[in-house]
C-alpha cells in the first residue's frame, strides 16, 4: 500500500505538469462547451419534469444527468491555468452545486408547457 502511494506521490507533479502544459481553451472551445451543456439542461429538464414536484429536486436530478458535460465545462475552464487540476475541481464543484441554470430551464420548460399549441 505504501509503495502504491509512494508511486502517485512521484507522478503527481507529471500529471500537474501535463495540465499546466495544455494551452487555455479558445473562446470558440468554451462557447461550445457551454452550448453543449445548455443543451444537455434544456433537454433532461423536458424530460425529468413532471410538472408536478419542485424544481429544486428536479434542477438537483438534471444537474445529475448532465454530469459529463457540466465536467466538459469545467475542464475546458480550467485548462491552462495555473493549479489546473485544482481549479478544476473548484469549477467543477462550484458548477455542480449551483443548479440555478437547471431550474431556470425547467422553469422555461413549464411555461413554455403553459402556452397554446399553434
Amino acid at each position: 500500500m505504501t509503495r502504491i502511494m509512494m508511486i502517485g506521490l512521484m507522478l503527481l507533479p507529471l500529471t500537474t505538469a501535463a495540465w499546466a502544459s495544455n494551452p487555455p481553451a479558445s473562446d470558440e472551445e468554451k462557447d461550445l462547451a457551454t452550448n453543449l451543456m445548455i443543451s444537455c439542461l434544456v433537454q433532461r429538464s423536458a424530460e425529468l419534469d413532471d410538472g408536478i414536484s419542485d424544481v429544486n429536486s428536479i434542477g438537483m436530478a438534471v444537474m445529475a444527468n448532465c454530469d459529463h458535460e457540466i465536467r466538459t465545462l469545467a475542464e475546458t475552464k480550467a485548462r491552462g491555468m495555473k493549479n489546473s487540476p485544482r481549479m478544476f475541481e473548484r469549477i467543477y464543484e462550484y458548477m455542480r452545486e449551483d443548479n440555478t441554470s437547471a431550474i431556470q430551464a425547467i422553469l422555461m420548460h413549464r411555461k413554455d408547457e403553459r402556452l397554446p399549441k399553434q
